[in-house]
């Protein structure tokens, strides 16, 4: 398993850049600027397995014409996971089958009495508006949690400590 770093994000960054060019390169022109990039996409990707990046740049590199979001890429990392798209947690919900912990957050929030009474329609109502805030809360989570595991480890090891010391502008080189 590949360790989620900085490192990882700025090599992402290089394949963006050999990928889509002077389109993706132009945007990022300066050194802070691609400072930011990297920063950004680190949190942003936060608890997403690395072992998903390539099937996602793969998927990019065959089908886009630009460089995705942050959520996008996100997203593809995701399927590449082998989390189940909204449609499939949707029929999960209703038979039940509880194959991702994401179908009983959303289970657990549309209550049995809605998924057993409800006309389809209305329940498909209540799944999307449950869906989308669970699956909010469930990105949120995992990416804290990543985040977390990631500055501890920081913390326990000279090389962290340095970058820590110098991430907080105490120390210049």
């Amino acid at each position: 398993m590949t360790k989620y770093s900085r490192d990882v994000i700025k090599k992402l960054y290089a394949h963006f850049s050999s990928i889509w060019g002077n389109s993706f390169i132009s945007n990022h022109k300066n050194e802070g600027s691609i400072k930011l990039w990297v920063e950004e996409w680190y949190i942003g990707l936060a608890g997403v397995p690395v072992e998903t990046f390539k099937e996602a740049l793969d998927h990019c590199r065959i089908t886009m014409e630009w460089s995705p979001s942050i959520a996008q890429f996100r997203k593809l990392c995701e399927k590449a996971s082998g989390m189940p798209s909204e449609e499939e947690i949707y029929l999960c919900v209703i038979k039940p089958d509880f194959k991702h912990p994401l179908v009983q957050l959303v289970r657990d929030r549309l209550g049995s009495w809605a998924i057993s009474r409800d006309t389809e329609k209305d329940l498909k109502k209540k799944f999307k508006a449950a869906y989308c805030e669970e699956l909010a809360k469930y990105r949120l989570i995992s990416q804290r949690e990543a985040l977390k595991q990631v500055e501890a480890i920081k913390r326990t090891t000279p090389l962290g400590q340095l970058e820590l010391v110098k991430q907080n502008g105490q120390c210049s080189t």
